[in-house]
């Protein structure tokens, strides 16, 4: 796969992870990355690799503003 096709799946699976997050929809990181390999992302665990905790805290967070 071409360099700029692999920056741009990257990018766009940080930026939908964060909009996943953010929503309270989700429960955790593993919730996200489900959603994105659903999508054809297979590559999300290793995009995430380092945001996992984060990204785990925002939809806890997010869920509880919305209770």
């Amino acid at each position: 796969m071409p360099r700029e096709i692999q920056e741009w799946r990257r990018s766009y699976i940080d930026r939908r992870a964060d909009e996943l997050a953010l929503t309270g929809g989700v429960a955790d990181c593993h919730a996200i990355e489900v959603a994105l390999r659903l999508d054809g992302y297979m590559e999300v665990y290793e995009v995430l690799a380092q945001r996992r905790t984060r990204l785990s805290a925002i939809c806890a967070e997010q869920r509880r503003l919305q209770d």
